[in-house]
């Protein structure tokens, strides 16, 4: 019986009631959807900040990289650089945490005369260290030890275009002295870069920063050229933030680590831990202020619909009801449109869920499906809270002055 005049109440008020339910599904779908993507923010939002560039870098156990001219081949010189071979990045407790990595050796020799800063990279890795690099011409193979893509400045002041060959001089090296210690590369054995060091514009980078300045090889043709097989001047690492800090990451990669040092990239970092804060901020922001003018809607409804039935609230108290049977049935109109719209609210909230990563992330979010029921019971939350005020304000009303017309 209660159920049928609970259905009969709603049915006969479907307008009123209407509104009511849209802003329940309104404000459960929007909570479904910033719920369901709040889940996968921090890996989100993760993969999206390594655009910013690495946050970690390994540098030798001096703290400063070391820039190869071609004197420092291995003794002393060579022991500050760091053993590239030697250092894991991608095994162990590590491999969980970091993204990509790139190992860098930096030095000096000429191209055409002109001192210039060669860099030697893995080319399949620095692209995911380095996303915002803009290369017109393609990018080489990690395995082609001619190939090279050189800085617009570079390009510019050397009047080097894509496809143009250009030879790179040994360090420290008279042009008539070449002849005899070109094979002074063969230091770096299966890296051997073949005399004459010439090398093939494959492409040319724009970064708006240093980068524009480098004529950058293949790490093996580096290596080989300054006489320093396995040998890095420094790493760079992109490591995910989403379950460890930076500095815990960083004390993990110093422990499987001897003879390096690790230091944070501040600046990226910081932005980072501000990026994801204010995120989190801005996501709570909107489902409180979703949520309130929910409630304060489905009141408004209440309390209209209390104003609406206040002679017929006064003849079921003077028949004997008591206000725990009038309240029951207020609460449970609110309760039924927050059941159903909670649920349609749920469903349609994982549905949102996925437009939003799709533009904003440019990937899907997990489908979490006990988001259903869990907004179906935020909905009945929700009315309920909002139904307090107006049923008490029913159970206030007295019958005789209502049935009189005093009211």
């Amino acid at each position: 019986m209660y159920r049928r005049i609970v259905l009969k109440s709603v049915i006969m008020r479907k307008k009123k009631f209407l509104i009511a339910l849209l802003a329940i599904i309104l404000g459960t779908s929007i909570l479904a959807a910033l719920l369901n993507i709040y889940m996968d923010l921090n890996t989100n939002i993760g993969k999206n900040l390594r655009s910013f560039g690495s946050n970690i870098l390994v540098l030798p156990d001096s703290g400063q990289p070391l820039i190869a001219d071609g004197s420092n081949t291995s003794g002393a010189g060579g022991d500050k650089f760091i053993n590239y071979k030697s250092v894991s990045l991608d095994g162990g407790s590590i491999k969980e945490y970091i993204y990509a990595y790139s190992p860098y050796i930096y030095g000096v020799s000429k191209v055409k005369t002109v001192d210039m800063v060669i860099t030697g990279v893995d080319f399949d890795s620095i692209v995911k260290t380095n996303p915002w690099w803009k290369i017109n011409g393609s990018l080489p193979d990690s395995n082609d030890l001619k190939a090279s893509v050189i800085g617009i400045n570079v390009a510019q002041r050397l009047n080097l275009k894509e496809g143009d060959e250009f030879e790179i001089e040994m360090p420290g090296v008279n042009k008539e002295d070449k002849a005899d210690t070109v094979s002074s590369a063969s230091v770096a054995g299966e890296y051997e870069v073949g005399n004459g060091h010439k090398f093939i514009v494959k492409g040319i980078v724009k970064t708006n920063s240093s980068e524009d300045d480098q004529v950058f090889i293949n790490l093996g043709a580096a290596q080989g050229i300054f006489g320093l097989k396995d040998k890095v001047s420094l790493i760079q690492v992109s490591a995910m933030t989403t379950e460890k800090s930076v500095e815990d990451i960083m004390d993990l990669v110093a422990k499987e680590n001897k003879g390096i040092k690790v230091k944070a990239v501040s600046r990226i970092s910081k932005a980072e831990n501000v990026i994801q804060n204010k995120v989190q901020w801005l996501i709570l922001l909107v489902v409180i202020v979703a949520l309130a003018g929910t409630i304060l809607c489905i009141m408004s409804t209440m309390i209209n619909s209390v104003l609406e039935r206040t002679k017929e609230i006064g003849i079921m108290k003077a028949l004997g009801s008591s206000g725990q049977r009038i309240g029951a049935l207020f609460y449970g109109e609110g309760m039924l449109m927050g059941l159903v719209g909670g649920v349609i609210g749920g469903i349609i909230g994982l549905l949102l869920s996925q437009i939003i990563s799709i533009n904003v992330y440019g990937s899907q979010v997990s489908i979490r499906y006990w988001l259903i029921p869990a907004s179906a019971a935020i909905g009945v939350l929700i009315t309920f809270i909002s139904s307090y005020w107006p049923v008490r304000r029913a159970l206030a009303i007295d019958p005789v002055i209502t049935l009189r017309g005093d009211e």
